[in-house]
């Protein structure tokens, strides 16, 4: 972030343009801005997740107040994470106008993605892209629990711990969990989750 910062003074100075900026380190402060009514461009590092949430997916207080924001505020996501099914919540429940993997951002990029977005337009890392022209070309579909179960079987989770992160019964997920091998042509749950990963969903 420091860098960007050092991105933002270059273009502050070349378009003489007015930053105001706020940062913010916790969740609380997060909040406090958004509901302050002055933001119109949100950079989020998805590290401000309580990791206990994140691992869990859970819709938590930030997440849901940047949901229901105005169409006005634009929210740039800066992640490490590089998983297929991290960018996906992300784009659900934030439609983010841009996203950098951080370690495919070098100053120039970093530039160009500033530069775009001051003129509204919509700027994504590599391995952004790449994952929204597979999901294009994906053939499958899935629910989210369906997409939850898969991620969280591919994370070593037992059935049973399982039942404590969705509300649905051992059965009921038995039954979605056999459904998905049917899906993807395979027997063991093994294949099931290394055909998930080859066709993007994990």
């Amino acid at each position: 972030m420091e860098t960007f910062e050092r991105v933002i003074r270059e273009v502050k100075s070349e378009k003489e343009i007015q930053f105001q900026i706020s940062k913010a380190y916790t969740l609380g402060q997060a909040l406090s801005f958004m509901d302050d009514g002055s933001i119109d461009l949100v950079f989020l590092d998805v590290f401000i997740f309580p990791a206990t949430d994140w691992e869990g997916l859970s819709r938590n207080t930030l997440v849901k107040k940047l949901h229901e924001r105005p169409p006005r505020i634009g929210v740039v996501i800066f992640s490490s994470y590089t998983d297929h099914f991290h960018i996906r919540y992300m784009f659900k429940n934030l439609h983010p106008m841009g996203f950098v993997i951080k370690k495919e951002m070098c100053y120039k990029e970093m530039t160009t993605a500033l530069y775009r977005l001051i003129d509204n337009t919509p700027y994504y890392s590599r391995t952004v892209v790449r994952y929204l022209t597979e999901q294009g070309a994906n053939t499958y579909l899935l629910d989210e629990e369906n997409h939850l179960l898969l991620y969280l079987l591919s994370r070593f989770y037992t059935m049973k711990m399982i039942t404590k992160k969705m509300t649905l019964s051992l059965s009921a997920l038995e039954k979605r969990k056999r459904r998905l091998k049917d899906l993807f042509g395979v027997e063991k749950s093994s294949e099931l989750i290394k055909r998930a990963k080859e066709e993007g969903f994990i």
